[in-house]
């Protein structure tokens, strides 16, 4: 994992769990379809862990070589979030920011997209 990568990594398990990114991870996908999103879910649906997704990203070979993980969050309340993801490199990549309500569990109440970016 790429000292970057780890510590966004890090940073966001500071305030959603394995379980709350994941739901955010497949939420976004079904509303949005960054490829970025695409991307991370088709690891998921193969059993990749977020451990092993942001560590071995940035390795994998073809088009995908050499784009590297961006995530941030930042808690609005405590159900709310505000969530940044996408896949950046040189001047290819997506992403976006979403405001993510969540139960007292997992689960993503309401999501919406406040901004998306492409390169």
């Amino acid at each position: 994992m790429s000292p970057s990568s780890h510590r966004q990594l890090a940073a966001a398990r500071k305030y959603l769990s394995d379980a709350r990114l994941t739901a955010f991870f497949r939420a976004v996908h079904t509303e949005w379809r960054p490829i970025s999103l695409k991307i991370i879910n088709r690891e998921l649906d193969k059993g990749r862990t977020l451990d092993a997704f942001f560590a071995e990203f940035g390795n994998l070979p073809g088009k995908r070589s050499g784009l590297e993980v961006r995530l941030a969050v930042k808690r609005i309340s405590p159900h709310v979030y505000l969530v940044a993801y996408g896949l950046a490199g040189g001047h290819v990549g997506d992403g976006g920011e979403w405001r993510v309500v969540f139960s007292a569990g997992a689960k993503v109440l309401r999501v919406r997209a406040c901004a998306m970016w492409m390169a």
